[in-house]
């Protein structure tokens, strides 16, 4: 990956990576989300980030909707715990384009009264899916149960009562606190050349200033031996499992994340989807997560199931444990892991999209971007000896906490 790390003028950091595809990608992270909200301000990064596009200083509502999609290309942004996305793809001459109507709905918003008082009922609504989908819904009842009432353990979507309290006003303050360009990164890849990317993001990015407030998080107590029952008077149960894990920052976090790849990772071959669905016939979809936050972390287990059989998964989810401890992801096993995992970061990379977006995570968490041959020789480093290690540290089955949904 032969990309291009620039500073801004106004230390913005830009990762470039030329790129020989028809299409060009954009992508703003700004590392604030849901879990810096101020009290009484629930649901407010997520609420900010679809009122973006209401209007600017100098664009209508309609203007910006339309200004990649006139073209064929497209423009999105969503709201995690710890960050906000802003990003487009469009044809590769169009990376201009880009640049501006991301920068324009970052820094120029007006969030327009009426348009906030609209959007309230758009995001109540999108409450509402939620809870039609308990196969969705499970994870952010996890949370819940993980981590209480800390900002972690929140909806990220707020509630219907939160965002009543929500205003211009409350997206305005969240806006100028964390809306900066030191702890955001911008990244591309493109037809244009380094220069001209660099020449191009200073257009459009170098105005913006830092509003010199620190961004302040409050690292959370995670619960443990936590159990939730919740009946929906529905068919299929949905199980997950899990408890406290490891940080962006720790040093055994590639060796968790080999780990939980091997036991419920995207592949059909996965430990617990071949076990409950292709051996038992006992689970139509397993899975296994992973999710690093920059001062803790937890791991989850979800199995959608019928309801007889919720125990007899449990069981079969700590029995896998239990081989992890003592010691059975070795040899060949361990080498087809590894091989596994480096096929599916090649297989990332023939995206564009997915680049785009690993480039600007990496620089965020980071300060540089990790290279996959940087990844490739952790992953080798990874011994017999760490999976058993890190297994026995994290995954203690006698503190899980857990969330049935029937």
């Amino acid at each position: 990956m032969d990309f291009h790390e620039f500073r801004l003028s106004n230390g913005l950091r830009f990762i470039y990576l030329p790129w020989q595809g028809s299409v060009c990608h954009t992508a703003l992270v700004i590392g604030a989300g849901s879990r810096d909200e101020g009290p009484g301000a629930h649901g407010v990064a997520h609420f900010t980030e679809h009122v973006l596009f209401k209007g600017t200083a100098k664009r209508k509502m309609y203007h910006i909707l339309n200004h990649l999609d006139s073209v064929g290309g497209e423009l999105n942004a969503y709201t995690s715990r710890e960050e906000t996305w802003v990003h487009g793809s469009a044809p590769g001459e169009f990376l201009e384009r880009s640049l501006d109507i991301i920068a324009d709905i970052t820094l120029n918003s007006t969030f327009p009264e009426k348009e906030v008082e609209k959007e309230r009922e758009v995001i109540i609504d999108e409450i509402n899916s939620y809870e039609d989908q308990p196969g969705e819904m499970v994870f952010e009842k996890f949370d819940e149960v993980m981590f209480g009432k800390h900002s972690l353990g929140r909806s990220i979507l707020g509630t219907p009562q939160s965002l009543e309290k929500i205003g211009r006003a409350e997206i305005l303050e969240f806006t100028k606190r964390h809306y900066q360009p030191s702890i955001s990164v911008l990244a591309a890849v493109g037809q244009e050349s380094p220069a001209k990317a660099l020449e191009l993001a200073e257009k459009y990015f170098g105005s913006w200033q830092d509003a010199g407030v620190s961004l302040s998080r409050r690292k959370p107590k995670v619960r443990r031996d936590a159990h939730v029952v919740k009946n929906r008077d529905a068919h299929q149960a949905h199980l997950a499992i899990g408890g406290e894990a490891l940080s962006w920052y720790h040093p055994d976090n590639r060796t968790l994340a080999l780990i939980m790849n091997y036991l419920g990772g995207p592949s059909l071959n996965s430990r617990l989807s071949y076990i409950l669905r292709e051996k038992h016939g006992i689970g139509y979809h397993a899975e296994a997560n992973y999710q690093p936050y920059s001062d803790c972390g937890y791991f989850s287990f979800y199995v959608g199931t019928d309801r007889k059989n919720v125990d007899r998964c449990r069981k079969i989810i700590e029995s896998e444990i239990r081989d992890l401890h003592n010691g059975k992801l070795k040899g060949n096993l361990l080498r087809e892991v590894k091989r596994q995992m480096k096929g599916q970061i090649v297989m990332a990379r023939e995206s564009g999209g997915a680049v785009v977006n690993y480039l600007a995570k990496s620089a965020l968490i980071h300060g540089y971007v990790e290279t996959p041959e940087e990844i490739f020789r952790e992953l080798d480093a990874i011994t017999e000896k760490d999976i058993a290690r890190v297994s026995r540290l994290v995954f203690r089955p006698e503190e899980f906490n857990s969330i049935e949904f029937y």
